[in-house]
């Protein structure tokens, strides 16, 4: 899909920004030795560079997606700019909403990538309802924006929760481990958001994420020895996770806050089979 950016020019005090007119590649999901194990998900050309987003999957789905971003300049050569910022927005008619995200920052022994994550609590719906990221980056003294549309998968697997307290404060969770599940006892991960005033989200601290697995279809079985996921850093929750066979895994989720408060789930018992937030591992 080709979307078609104005170019707009401003010159204050020596430093410019530049909104392209841009052009979006088709998606490629072919593997490219320069890039490892990640896959091009789509890119986006203007007069000056090219922006391309890849990650091991080759596409953007709800809930957690690690991004890197390279660009490169007209000569196909790759830059390094002082920094880059990207900020979703899902456009719904005469409203919308961000999206957490993570800072980018140059990739740990590699100066070609900027490497951060989205998490998309919905997929694209057309016109109706899509993704739009607004990203930016400084380079020679110059800032440059650039406004792009993104396709948004759902996944088969329910990767990711948005709720409400009781004060009606919104909050995003999504699974970030394990990517690929496995029998046995994993390290399992989350990221825990709560949207301010400013519509922005924020990482929550200091709560507690306890989670419980069940096998639906084998008469709601759970496993031993899963340990809750606690605060580790900036949003971040770690625990461990016990999968005694390969299936269909409902990872019941109940969420306290840091004075242990019940915020939302429900135990599972003879009543109820779920809670009302839980994540969803099918291997």
């Amino acid at each position: 899909m080709k979307n078609v950016l104005s170019m707009i020019t401003s010159t204050i005090c020596m430093v410019a920004v530049v909104i392209f007119a841009s052009c979006q590649k088709e998606e490629n999901h072919s593997k490219d030795k320069d890039h490892g194990n990640l896959l091009e998900i789509t890119s986006f050309e203007t007069s000056s560079f090219t922006i391309s987003l890849f990650n091991e999957l080759g596409k953007l789905q709800t809930g957690y997606n690690p991004l890197s971003i390279q660009i490169r300049n007209e000569n196909n050569e790759v830059i390094i700019p002082d920094d880059f910022s990207l900020h979703p927005f899902m456009h719904m008619g005469h409203h919308g909403h961000g999206a957490p995200f993570s800072t980018f920052s140059a990739k740990d022994g590699s100066t070609d990538y900027h490497t951060g994550f989205v998490v998309f609590q919905m997929p694209s719906h057309g016109d109706d309802g899509y993704w739009e990221l607004e990203m930016g980056f400084s380079y020679q003294g110059v800032d440059y924006e650039l406004t792009g549309r993104v396709e948004v998968m759902e996944t088969d697997d329910r990767l990711v929760e948005s709720f409400q307290d009781d004060s009606e404060r919104n909050y995003v969770l999504a699974l970030q481990e394990p990517s690929r599940a496995k029998v046995g006892l994993q390290d399992v991960s989350a990221l825990l958001f709560r949207q301010d005033e400013s519509g922005s989200f924020i990482p929550v601290d200091h709560y507690l994420i306890d989670h419980d697995p069940r096998m639906p279809t084998m008469d709601n079985h759970g496993s031993p020895n899963n340990q809750v996921m606690a605060f580790d850093q900036h949003g971040l929750y770690k625990g461990r996770l016990s999968l005694t066979m390969t299936g269909f895994w409902r990872l019941n989720l109940q969420v306290f806050d840091e004075n242990n408060k019940l915020i939302k789930g429900n135990p599972v018992d003879e009543d109820n089979p779920k809670s009302n937030i839980y994540f969803e591992i099918s291997f």
